[in-house]
């Protein structure tokens, strides 16, 4: 679902490009991580991982999975 752009309740990994933003620690934590979209302000997302983190990161490194419209 490429070129979609994250909304509440869209299911979402991290774009392979985006890792490269991340330290060292944080690539490996959300490799496999998938998250939930709960708030979208502006350019950027919270998004509640499966691996108990919750980020706010930019809509531009996120994937969409699985949309909810």
């Amino acid at each position: 679902m490429a070129g979609i752009k994250p909304r509440v309740g869209d299911l979402v990994r991290l774009d392979n490009l985006s890792e490269d933003e991340y330290p060292y620690g944080l690539k490996i934590e959300f490799q496999n991580a998938v998250g939930i979209v709960t708030k979208c302000v502006g350019i950027r997302c919270k998004v509640d991982w499966t691996n108990g983190a919750t980020t706010k990161p930019m809509r531009s490194v996120l994937e969409v999975i699985n949309a909810s419209r």
